[in-house]
């Protein structure tokens, strides 16, 4: 379900047609993860990171600066963590997530 809800999120952002409903997605599916994250499900970490940076994101494009770097701060320390067992795996979203980041200051 947490899937489907990034997906609508996605959708939405992706065609600027509704980004407040797009964050209502974001939300819902965050809520999700982080249940199934606090039954040490490690699997759902990766997607909860996805899911905040495109949060961040989308907080970024209706100018919620706070709520986009503090997203964003999240997802960035979840790579990191994730980054620390696959370096390789994790790098590239590293870089997306230190780009969007730096976005919120140009």
């Amino acid at each position: 379900m947490a899937n489907i809800y990034n997906n609508f999120g996605n959708l939405l952002w992706n065609k600027q047609e509704n980004i407040q409903k797009a964050i209502q997605f974001y939300n819902k599916a965050l809520v999700i993860y982080k249940c199934l994250l606090n039954k040490n499900n490690e699997v759902y970490k990766f997607e909860l990171a996805r899911t905040l940076n495109a949060l961040g994101v989308a907080y970024l494009d209706i100018e919620d600066f706070n709520q986009s770097k503090l997203n964003l701060k999240e997802s960035l320390k979840i790579y990191k963590e994730l980054s620390s067992k696959n370096p390789d795996l994790y790098l590239s979203e590293i870089g997306r997530t230190i780009l969007n980041l730096g976005r919120l200051y140009y």
